[in-house]
């Protein structure tokens, strides 16, 4: 879980109160938290993705990786480069709330940009169906959602469209689950993802 107080100050009353930041205090201001999914540093803030204000829900932090939980994954990622070679082949981020099953871009509209030709855009969908038509849940480009900026899901895939070089080498095939809490859809299905999805 990369927002544990955040999760644990939202079920607090014992019942969602819809908090999606971390808990973490803003630098020069009263409120309180990053949204742990625009802290990234893709593209970050570029796309009006985010919000800038520190009282919104989806305030992206004062800089990117400014939120802890943000630059410990970002530091675990990149230490999983052996040999020059990211070992991390895949990557499901797992949501709440929603019965989607998402991958990049989100920071546009578009269906391919730079980093994200025609047939990675092609093998996004097949796999992204593929994966939805096991438990129901609607498949669909981040974007087509909302438009992100600076989400986990843009960073593991690549940084190349902002035009810089990363040591994760190589691309992450990234998704988006986000199910139902506590632990079944609408449809009584289980959000679990099948095991075969989760191997990397």
């Amino acid at each position: 879980m990369v927002n544990p107080d955040g999760a644990e100050f939202d079920i607090a009353t014992g019942a969602f109160a819809l908090w999606r930041k971390n808990r973490q205090p803003t630098p020069d201001s009263l409120a309180i938290g990053t949204d742990t999914n625009r802290n990234w540093d893709t593209l970050w803030g570029c796309c009006d993705g985010s919000s800038a204000d520190p009282n919104d829900a989806d305030f992206r932090g004062p800089s990117p990786f400014s939120a802890v939980e943000t630059a410990q994954l970002r530091d675990w990622v990149d230490s999983r480069v052996i040999g020059g070679r990211q070992q991390i082949t895949a990557h499901i981020d797992w949501h709440t709330f929603s019965e989607l099953v998402l991958w990049p871009y989100g920071y546009t509209t578009d269906d391919t940009v730079p980093g994200l030709d025609a047939d990675a855009a092609a093998t996004f969908r097949a796999l992204g169906e593929a994966m939805a038509a096991t438990n129901g849940y609607t498949p669909r480009q981040v974007s087509d959602l909302y438009v992100t900026d600076g989400s986990i899901d843009d960073w593991m895939w690549a940084d190349t469209a902002s035009g810089r070089t990363h040591s994760r080498c190589t691309h992450a095939a990234s998704y988006r689950a986000a199910s139902t809490p506590p632990t079944t859809s609408s449809a009584g299905r289980s959000p679990a993802t099948p095991p075969q999805w989760i191997s990397c």
